[in-house]
């Protein structure tokens, strides 16, 4: 009977263990290969400058939003046609000091602000029922305690009569004997002081003034010192002095040249120990590998999705092609809904633009373990260190 017991509790104790444990992969694998979306929007125009980015992971279990946006100024309609003659080019990027800005985060569609505040509450609510109950309790203690001491009042009053009448003999008696002690001190304080001045004869401070002599004079070569470093031998002499110190400046000079033309040579020998430690190390191919991975990582985080424009102009015709190959090249092959504009002729800057992807965190975890258990990495990294 006890050994059926004992195994039904193992068996249960098993159990809520393997649960525990089958819990807590889920969540790893949850947080590893469920991917966290985002989103981000862009408006550059002339009615409306503003950005949001959203971020939702696990079916918007978890999401964060941030938005930015500029507020249009006042009375702007009236002062872009009073500006329609003039060949002043407005800043695109006016009034970005009135930015506003915010950001919300979601758990279970939940603010977590507002579940503080709710259990902040809660506890002050308990605080005030507790103050109330001890309110209630001190009160009903009050009464009873009201009774007794008026009874033990009552009984002090008959006693205190008695003791004052002892307290009264107890100080006369007190007082006679410190009278008899002040009269004996001064006595013998008299009989000490006439003793010392005795003994003592002359006070130090006579002394001091014995030993100290009158007082001393300001000399006269203190004075004629001062007029004297403004005359002309005195110049000539610290000249001659400055003259002698141009030797040692020139040594210091020939000491700093000589670094100088040494630091060249430190910088090969340098050069040369960073050479031989990348044959050595083989540093070419491991950072060659680095990064391969590296595009593999980016290849799995890059943009799924891209719609909109983006209108641009430096006023450059030059510098605006060039820019338009660059970002032809950078952009993914997934955003072809995403229309570059260039304008050769005048400066501006206009897009709305929408992207989506994801990131799956499995990617880094992967890198991070690529990278540990390298063994020609970990080998370049501790020559470097030393």
């Amino acid at each position: 009977m006890i050994l059926h017991v004992i195994l039904t509790m193992l068996k249960i104790a098993g159990i809520v263990f393997l649960a525990l444990i089958l819990l807590v992969l889920a969540l790893l694998l949850a947080v590893l290969f469920v991917p966290i979306r985002y989103h981000l929007s862009v408006a550059f125009t002339e009615g409306k400058k503003s950005g949001e980015a959203h971020v939702s992971w696990l079916l918007h279990l978890i999401s964060v939003s941030a938005f930015v946006e500029v507020p249009a100024a006042p009375g702007r309609e009236e002062t872009a046609d009073e500006n329609e003659g003039s060949d002043d080019v407005e800043n695109p990027l006016s009034g970005l000091s009135n930015l506003q800005t915010g950001v919300r985060v979601r758990i279970l569609g939940m603010d977590p602000a507002a579940i503080r505040a709710y259990f902040r509450k809660r506890k002050r609510k308990k605080k005030e029922q507790k103050r109330a109950k001890r309110k209630r309790s001190d009160q009903t203690g009050n009464v009873g305690q009201t009774e007794n001491n008026r009874k033990r009042e009552c009984a002090s009053q008959t006693g205190k009569s008695g003791r004052a009448e002892r307290s009264r003999l107890t100080e006369q008696a007190g007082r006679t004997k410190e009278i008899t002690q002040m009269a004996q001190t001064v006595e013998t304080g008299q009989s000490q002081q006439t003793k010392q001045t005795i003994e003592t004869g002359p006070s130090q401070q006579t002394k001091q003034t014995v030993e100290a002599g009158p007082p001393r004079q300001i000399k006269q070569s203190d004075q004629t010192g001062s007029a004297a470093r403004n005359t002309f031998f005195y110049k000539l002499r610290a000249f001659c002095d400055k003259i002698k110190q141009v030797p040692d400046r020139i040594r210091r000079l020939l000491r700093k040249g000589k670094k100088l033309l040494r630091k060249p040579e430190q910088i090969k020998r340098k050069l040369c120990r960073f050479f031989r430690k990348i044959e050595k190390y083989e540093a070419r191919e491991v950072l060659l590998e680095v990064w391969e991975q590296v595009k593999r990582m980016l290849r799995h985080f890059r943009v799924r999705k891209g719609t909109g424009y983006f209108r641009f102009g430096t006023g450059d015709p030059a510098l605006t092609g060039e820019l338009t190959g660059v970002l032809y090249l950078l952009l993914p092959a997934s955003c072809g809904d995403l229309q570059i504009e260039p304008q050769f002729t005048e400066p501006m800057l206009e897009t709305e633009l929408e992207i989506r992807g994801y990131i799956r965190l499995i990617h880094l975890v992967h890198l991070a373990w690529w990278a540990f258990f390298n063994k020609k990495l970990r080998r370049l990294i501790r020559a470097f260190r030393k």
